[in-house]
């Protein structure tokens, strides 16, 4: 299961995504957190909630519009209310009927309290903990009174954190969550939908690597794919996949009876001729990820190639096509390696000799040691672990080189070393959602360059979505 911290924004958008609204969450989260202090520390308190600008804060503002029918409230605003973008938070600020405190006064409002509510800062935190905020979370912990977090401890993962005696989290215990740092865990559903959990969706876009400012050529990603031996068009369709994700470098290797033809048809792709290059393979390894398989055919010449490769391979490897089916004969040779395979209902039937089923999926992946993206209606992403379930996409979507383009896709997404796992999510929401723009502006009139065309706009979508979220 996925339990980093950072999953419960993904979440948080995915839901947004699906439901169009987080006002629910929020309320259901608050009342979570006002159920809980009730249950485990009584009534007739004086109760502190210290509440940041986000979303945390909405979820500790609405447990005090909860608590304060039964308890003496005080709430602590560390933002000042015009920063924050959230109309529904600014709405529970007006209604809220007690006094409002800023964290200056947050000396004098401690000192009376029986029990303190952390609602400061959720998942959507990184980093470290700046004044004066890092004071307040100092006095919260040199308070000595019992102290309530709202989903993870304030600060968790950084050198300052609160030191509750209880967490109240949210749909899962989120990793690095353990007694130690949070205290007792009481874990409540707040109404996420548990396949969401285990779904594809726009929330991907927090594993995306965006390049820092000082980052120099060959640190985004180098991409190898070995493809187009027999069917050239699959070299070049896959290599458009792993342009898409932005990496620093895509090189093809070819062989000499289609060197020239994709030669003449790229500009942005290096290219290397296999069988005019005894090094090859050394140039095949310098890379960050390895895609094999598309158009290959699977003459006995290509298969020892590929064979060879997979053989030396170092490096996280895709295996697509005539490609998928060298993992039969490498038996233990493959233990220990970074393999994804793409397979249809077809190529999975004959690697395995089982029908294409989700629970056939998670045992193969366990048995090989591998990850198995199967492709369908509903893709089934699996390392015999954790699986995850991505919907979406059309009928047109059948045509030949989609697969080629999911395939170059997700190498070039591992290759700048999104983690196979999300790599694997990433690439089946953008295809699939990107067939869905397609079909919106073309009906079935579309094909494989205007799928290619709309991934910048399934990002931009994706990551005007997270930029909502933020603002809620």
């Amino acid at each position: 299961m996925f339990t980093e911290l950072i999953d419960s924004s993904r979440l948080d958008i995915n839901y947004f995504y699906r439901y169009g609204e987080m006002k629910g969450l929020m309320e259901n989260a608050g009342a979570a957190v006002a159920h809980s202090a009730s249950e485990y520390y009584g009534n007739k308190l004086n109760i502190v909630i210290i509440c940041g600008g986000g979303n945390n804060g909405g979820d500790g503002m609405v447990a005090a519009q909860i608590l304060q029918k039964e308890n003496n409230v005080a709430l602590v605003l560390t933002s000042e209310i015009g920063h924050i973008k959230s109309a529904f938070i600014q709405s529970l600020i007006s209604g809220w009927k007690g006094k409002v405190f800023g964290i200056q006064e947050i000396d004098s409002v401690l000192s009376k309290a029986d029990l303190i509510i952390d609602a400061i800062f959720g998942t959507g935190f990184h980093g470290e903990i700046k004044e004066p905020l890092a004071s307040v979370i100092r006095k919260i912990n040199g308070s000595g009174k019992p102290v309530l977090s709202v989903d993870v401890p304030s600060g968790l993962g950084s050198s300052l954190a609160v030191k509750p005696s209880r967490t109240v989290t949210f749909t899962f215990v989120k990793d690095t969550m353990d007694s130690q740092n949070s205290g007792d865990i009481i874990t409540k559903n707040i109404g996420i939908d548990q396949n969401l959990v285990y779904e594809t969706g726009p929330g991907d876009i927090l594993f995306f690597p965006f390049a820092h400012k000082n980052s120099h050529k060959g640190m985004n990603g180098k991409i190898a794919i070995v493809a187009g031996w027999k069917y050239h068009g699959s070299a070049l369709i896959a290599s458009m996949g792993a342009h898409s994700t932005s990496p620093d470098l895509v090189k093809i290797f070819s062989n000499s009876r289609n060197y020239s033809v994709v030669g003449s048809q790229i500009y942005t792709t290096m290219l290397e001729n296999c069988e005019e290059n005894e090094y090859f393979m050394e140039e095949i390894l310098k890379d960050d990820c390895i895609l094999m398989g598309p158009g290959m055919g699977d003459s006995d010449y290509e298969i020892s190639i590929m064979e060879k490769i997979m053989e030396a391979v170092n490096v996280p490897i895709v295996l697509d096509a005539s490609a998928i089916n060298i993992l039969g004969k490498q038996g233990k040779g493959s233990l220990g390696k970074e393999i994804v395979i793409t397979p249809h209902k077809g190529e999975f039937k004959k690697l395995t000799g089982k029908e294409p089923t989700l629970e056939n999926a998670k045992s193969a992946a366990k048995k090989l040691g591998i990850t198995i993206f199967l492709k369908g209606p509903t893709d089934i992403i699996t390392d015999g672990t954790t699986t995850i379930l991505g919907n979406g996409g059309n009928s047109r979507m059948t045509m030949g080189g989609t697969g080629d383009l999911l395939a170059g896709f997700l190498a070039g997404l591992i290759g700048r070393k999104v983690p196979i796992l999300r790599a694997c999510s990433m690439a089946s929401f953008v295809c699939k959602r990107a067939g869905e723009r397609c079909m919106n502006r073309q009906k079935v009139w579309f094909g494989i360059d205007d799928m290619v065309r709309e991934i910048p706009q399934v990002f931009m979508e994706m990551d005007e979505i997270r930029s909502k979220i933020k603002e809620m």
